[in-house]
């Protein structure tokens, strides 16, 4: 079950230093994980391609972004058991990328991971993947949502 938080929810958490001239994207993936079993944070660096379904004035420009990933099905089902789960996920730690910053009904906001890859630029080796229970304690622990990590603020 997918449960959709307000962010009224998370007064308490503020945008981080490094992510207050962005979008909200760190804000919305990092509330996303708490409330949504089986679906991870993930912090990368991105270059959307110039022209791209991104229509963003970012594009060709590599820049910090949060989105969520899963192991499941276009609707959101996350699959668990790994003996029901038959396609291959092409190396990506989750096979679906789930993006609440794009418009609802655009084909990235829900989208198998190597589409939405390659479609933002994201290099695989600079992607840094949180469970629920990391991303929470981070949260409380630097009070942001992020970027945590020192090789993710340098994508900033």
């Amino acid at each position: 079950m997918v449960v959709e938080m307000h962010p009224a929810d998370f007064g308490f958490l503020a945008m981080s230093k490094e992510a207050e001239g962005g979008g909200d994207c760190y804000m919305v993936a990092g509330q996303w994980v708490c409330f949504n079993p089986g679906y991870t944070l993930s912090h990368a660096e991105v270059t959307p391609i110039e022209g791209g379904p991104f229509n963003s004035p970012l594009a060709g420009i590599s820049h910090g972004h949060a989105f969520n990933t899963y192991r499941g099905d276009a609707h959101g089902e996350v699959i668990e058991n790994e003996d029901d789960y038959d396609v291959q996920t092409r190396g990506y730690p989750a096979d679906w990328v789930y993006d609440a910053t794009m418009p609802e009904g655009h084909f990235l906001r829900r989208a198998p991971a190597d589409l939405y890859y390659r479609m933002a630029g994201v290099d695989p080796d600079k992607v840094i993947h949180y469970t629920p229970e990391e991303a929470g304690r981070l949260q409380l622990e630097h009070e942001h949502y992020g970027p945590y990590d020192e090789r993710a603020k340098e994508w900033r």
